[in-house]
């Protein structure tokens, strides 16, 4: 299990929280090194088991480690806190220029015993009272000084052991990045970004925390940051040559020139190209190296001048992604500069980490989203009492902040169960659907049922509540039906508390949509569940669950019994999978895992870096246009994946297929394009489910090429598909959602329906009209749609002042000799002209309707007075 192990071995981190992200991270870095063909590294097997609360690592073993010390060689590092480091020099330089050089990693001194006196005798200590660590034998070595030192590139923790079969191995690489200085308490050389802020209600005061000592940048953000400082070192060079070339140009001008015999005139310094030399950018590169044995806790330093300049580039990392990279994402959201926006949590979660951005920062995003709707509502009050002289075209989408709080809810949840299941000596594992059906009802939930709301469910439900043998047939044996083993019974208040908490702790943000009585009515429940059982491994039934409302747990009891709770139970939970991360793993996250590949739990997705070079060289090609030589290099990607994978359904393949179906689409064979399109959709199904991401592309997909093919029928269906999965995945308030029904919309008006689905395209329209597409903009051209279709179905009247409006929502962003607004003005003349004959037709139409009812009614009277004659007459 992934626990802190004490001084079983030699380790910086404390605690298990550290002690699980510390294998998390060492597993991105066996990950990178495998990418690093040519190494001359080997590293082991490595996979990491989520599964009840637990981490588990497996590992395979390292050649000769069980056959005695003389079967391996350590080169690098120490395995016990009372052993020196060891440092072969042929193994450091091979270290220092096949790891550190490409990944940017600056060389230091160390000490070979770098921890400090007390953490040594803490170690001392914990020893004495284990049961399990056996006093390390003194060494027949020759003594080394206890000052003594060594160069190093790496983490301290690193292992470097030459296996039997004469292989170098590195184990417990655990670091390729610095620490994140932002995480860091100021007071021991932080940035103090967080402590600038305020800090109120969960969140804590103080920054520190030994899971903190794990938090590290990301390799994207150090390469964002490298450029940024590469690019103010080009622009100030290019500045000061400027500046020589006006002084030297101002003295040329007092000499005449030199004139060669052909007449021409030489070279002056104004002419010559800027350029920078080789040994100029190396320096610059060297100089930004980073080093990633600063801010550790516990750790002697050599030079304290060094290691405070290496500390400060640490610090502008960090800067650099609190000061422009966040800032730089909410920007992009809020102008819609993202090519796709993420559709849920995954899709966020790979998206900040392809920015550099640790999912650590979703409360920081979520501030920053936050800010930006307050100004936006702002905006919105001055535009209605005509304060406002220019009007922002753009506003903040509303589901940036849902998603982002969505995605801080399920990863804070699960820490939250985690601690649950392992509670009491694993005492929550023994019936985990209890607990967990528990959790899950009151995470759906807004409020706690009350006794006598209880009670009057349980009567319309009748028959279908579990019963007691229902319940204790869940369990694999029989824990007794009294209270000798108590479960822990929570309810809904505690379980949101710790909820809240932890969101605090890991995110440093207060919750401002969920858990607050859906005030907002933004609180996206049906996403939550998804995202959370994603995250756990959880897998319910399909069923119509009342999530929403009110819930039961039974909290503040502490009874052994299983009971139903609503509207989840534990018969609801058909399992509880595994959930594995691989060295080798497509993806960078946890995926669910089985004894056999399912369509619940996928085989393992292997990445292989051949083909995704390959299936790079594609997408490049196909920009250029080179479509053919695309559509090679993308079968020989596909080709190598199947090569190596179980089967098709294979992310790699899918993205192989589809960027398929766009060639043949960008070279006009709608019929390859389609069959393509519709392989790589039932891949993606295959892959990851009916409402992954890539399913939902792939339906845009399918809809994009069907409407190019004017297969309106078909395509309507796949984009209605697409919004079903964009609902449950991201809300009903997506930022793709407006986009996706003004398609929708859109093709429902298509001439080629001649009007037959005009109401419904005005219906959709209408719906638009009640959204928010955040592009004022964008209003207008939905209005100007409404009001077309509106026309369609003969209601002048209203297209009017649909026209209206669209008229002033243009006119506050176009000039009047726009053609949108001629248009607007054509079709708001057009659409009155239609309105006042059709006013008049039908005043016409109420008069002689009013005189046929008039005539109808005398007409009436007579046949009545006749009748009457005739009954008179037969009487007499």
């Amino acid at each position: 299990r992934a626990l802190d192990v004490g001084p079983e071995t030699f380790r910086l981190v404390k605690g298990d929280r550290a002690a699980k992200k510390s294998a998390s991270r060492e597993i991105q870095c066996i990950k990178t090194f495998h990418r690093m063909e040519s190494s001359g590294f080997y590293t082991l097997a490595t996979v990491l088991i989520d599964y009840l609360g637990s981490r588990y690592i497996c590992q395979s073993i390292l050649p000769g480690i069980l056959q005695g010390e003389r079967s391996h060689t350590i080169l690098l590092g120490s395995v016990d806190v009372e052993i020196l480091m060891k440092c072969d020099e042929d193994f450091q330089e091979l270290l220092k220029e096949k790891i550190g050089e490409p990944l940017n990693l600056l060389s230091r001194p160390v000490y070979t015993n770098p921890l400090s006196d007390n953490r040594r005798e803490e170690c001392r200590r914990m020893k004495k009272a284990s049961l399990v660590v056996e006093a390390v034998e003194e060494t027949k070595e020759k003594e080394v000084e206890s000052e003594e030192t060594m160069y190093t590139c790496c983490p301290l923790e690193t292992k470097g052991i030459q296996g039997s079969d004469q292989r170098r191995y590195l184990l417990d690489f655990g670091r390729m990045t610095p620490r994140d200085a932002n995480w860091v308490p100021q007071a021991q050389g932080g940035t103090g970004k967080w402590e600038a802020t305020e800090s109120v209600n969960r969140i804590p005061k103080s920054l520190f925390d030994e899971e903190w000592t794990m938090n590290v940048l990301r390799p994207e953000l150090v390469n964002q940051w490298i450029r940024s400082e590469m690019s103010k070192f080009i622009e100030q060079k290019r500045k000061e040559y400027a500046e020589a070339s006006a002084i030297d140009g101002n003295d040329a001008d007092n000499e005449k020139p030199d004139v060669s015999a052909e007449g021409k005139t030489e070279k002056t310094k104004e002419d010559e190209k800027f350029t920078i030399t080789e040994e100029e950018q190396r320096s610059v590169t060297d100089n930004l190296k980073l080093n990633v044995n600063v801010f550790l806790p516990d750790v002697r330093v050599v030079n304290r001048e060094e290691m405070k300049l290496d500390e400060e580039k640490a610090r502008a990392a960090a800067s650099f992604l609190w000061d422009d990279v966040l800032p730089r994402i909410t920007r992009a959201v809020r102008e819609r500069g993202l090519s796709q926006a993420p559709v849920d949590g995954k899709g966020l979660t790979e998206f900040l980490h392809r920015s550099g951005v640790n999912c650590r920062y979703l409360g920081r995003l979520a501030s920053l989203a936050r800010e930006e709707e307050l100004r936006d509502e702002k905006v919105k009050d001055d535009l209605k009492h005509g304060r406002l002289a220019v009007t922002p075209r753009r506003t903040m989408p509303q589901s940036w902040l849902d998603l982002l709080e969505c995605e801080m809810v399920a990863r804070a949840a699960k820490h939250v169960l985690d601690s649950y299941l392992v509670e009491g000596s694993l005492v929550g594992a023994a019936r985990p659907l209890q607990i967990t059906a528990s959790f899950l009802s009151a995470l759906v939930s807004e409020r706690e049922e009350t006794a006598a709301q209880t009670e009057n469910r349980l009567e319309k439900r009748g028959l279908s509540i579990p019963d007691d043998d229902d319940l204790l047939g869940l369990v694999p044996f029989d824990l007794g039906t009294g209270d000798a083993l108590p479960l822990p019974a929570r309810s809904r208040t505690e379980i949101w508390q710790d909820i809240e908490t932890e969101i605090g702790r890991r995110f440093r943000y207060n919750l401002v949509l969920f858990n607050k009585s859906n005030k907002s009515g933004r609180t996206i429940y049906t996403p939550l569940l998804r995202r959370f059982c994603q995250r756990t491994g959880i897998r319910l039934a399909a069923k119509d669950y009342n999530i929403g409302g009110a819930c039961y747990t039974q909290g503040n009891s502490a009874a052994g019994r299983m009971f139903a709770s609503y509207p989840i139970s534990p018969v609801d939970i058909v399992d509880i999978v595994p959930l594995m991360k691989h060295s080798a793993a497509y993806y960078e996250g946890f995926s669910p895992c089985g004894l056999y590949p399912t369509l619940v739990t996928p085989p393992l997705q292997i990445s292989l870096y051949d083909a995704k070079i390959a299936l790079e060289r594609a997408h490049l090609q196909m920009n250029g246009r080179g479509l053919s030589r695309a559509l090679e290099l993308t079968q020989e990607a596909a080709t190598l994946y199947q090569r190596v994978t179980e089967s098709g359904a294979h992310p790699g393949v899918v993205e192989c297929v589809e960027l398929m179906a766009n060639i043949f689409h960008e070279a006009n064979d709608p019929v390859l394009a389609t069959a393509n399109g519709a392989k790589a959709l039932g891949l993606a199904v295959q892959s990851g489910g009916f409402d992954g991401p890539g399913v939902f592309h792939g339906h845009i997909l399918m809809f994009q090429m069907l409407f190019a093919a004017r297969e309106f029928d078909l395509c309507v269906k796949h984009l209605k598909a697409a919004m079903y999965i964009l609902e449950i995945s991201g809300g009903p308030r997506h930022v793709e959602h407006y986009d996706a029904l003004h398609k929708l919309g859109a093709v429902y008006s298509h001439e080629e329906y001649k009007g037959k689905y005009c109401e419904e395209a005005a219906r959709i329209f209408r719906e638009l009209e009640s959204l928010d597409p955040n592009d004022r903009l964008l209003e207008g051209f939905t209005l100007r749609a409404l009001a077309k279709n509106l026309a369609l179905c003969g209601d002048y009247r209203a297209a009017v002042e649909s026209e209206k409006k669209a008229n002033k929502s243009l006119s506050r962003f176009v000039s009047k000799d726009h053609a949108a607004m001629r248009e607007s003005d054509a079709d708001l003349k057009k659409y009155t002209q239609f309105a006042v004959k059709q006013g008049a037709r039908s005043v016409v139409q109420k008069n002689i309707k009013e005189q046929e009812e008039m005539a109808n009614a005398m007409a009436a009277d007579l046949m009545a007075e006749e009748e009457q004659k005739k009954q008179d007459a037969k009487k007499k």
